[in-house]
């Protein structure tokens, strides 16, 4: 039991030492409220199973119960006061969740659509910002679409990052054998129109070094026009 209870306290306790130290209170107190947690159900869980398995005595239950009550209903005072913040942060993950499966989706689902040769890695979320990693021998779809598509569903302005890492694809046949087709990236911000590259010595085009990054921010639907 003392072990149990110095992994469920002592944990917490650090990491409220660590990140108050880097000035981080934010993760702090979610440490500190894991800490009352703990601190608060081991109360309540000793509370019942002494009472139930018959560590106390009645007559002496009777004879204090004045103190005995205001013990007891600290302890309760400080789990209800607990559960609000706790409430609150089981809301913030399920709405964090829910807007993680919904960019992922969205996300996919564009890339499809538009750009069916590229696989999509990895989609985060950094508030209202939604960054996604696709590879594949292909450029990107018009990512002003897919933003304002995650700003429909989030229901407020959504900043889009995507990040293309270009790749090859090598083919094989017994009659010509092996071809590998490098991919031609050529990203085009909204609005912009990207400039072709330039052949090389063997006229095909030539492939950029460096990994394109797109950012879009939706256009609010009141200015956009017809067509």
């Amino acid at each position: 039991a003392g072990v149990a209870i110095a992994v469920a306290l002592v944990p917490p306790l650090g990491v409220v030492g660590l990140t108050l130290n880097d000035g981080d209170l934010s993760s702090a107190f979610g440490a500190f409220l894991l800490f009352l947690t703990n601190l608060v159900s081991i109360l309540l869980a000793a509370t019942v199973v002494f009472g139930l398995s018959g560590w106390t005595n009645v007559s002496r239950i009777r004879s204090n119960a004045a103190s005995i009550a205001v013990t007891v209903g600290v302890i309760v005072a400080a789990a209800m006061v607990i559960l609000l913040p706790l409430m609150f942060t089981a809301q913030g993950i399920l709405v964090s969740s829910s807007r993680q499966a919904t960019a992922t989706t969205a996300t996919t689902e564009w890339a499809a659509k538009y750009s069916p040769l590229l696989v999509v890695d990895s989609v985060t979320l950094d508030g209202t910002e939604v960054l996604a990693a696709l590879s594949g021998p292909q450029t990107l779809g018009d990512p002003a679409i897919l933003a304002q598509e995650l700003t429909d569903d989030f229901g407020e302005p959504v900043t889009l990052q995507l990040t293309l890492v270009p790749t090859s694809v090598t083919e094989y046949s017994a009659t010509e054998g092996t071809t590998t087709n490098l991919p031609t990236i050529r990203p085009t911000l909204p609005g912009k129109q990207s400039e072709s590259p330039e052949p090389d010595a063997k006229g095909s085009e030539a492939t950029p070094s460096g990994l394109p990054t797109q950012r879009a921010t939706p256009t609010p639907a009141s200015s956009i026009g017809p067509g």
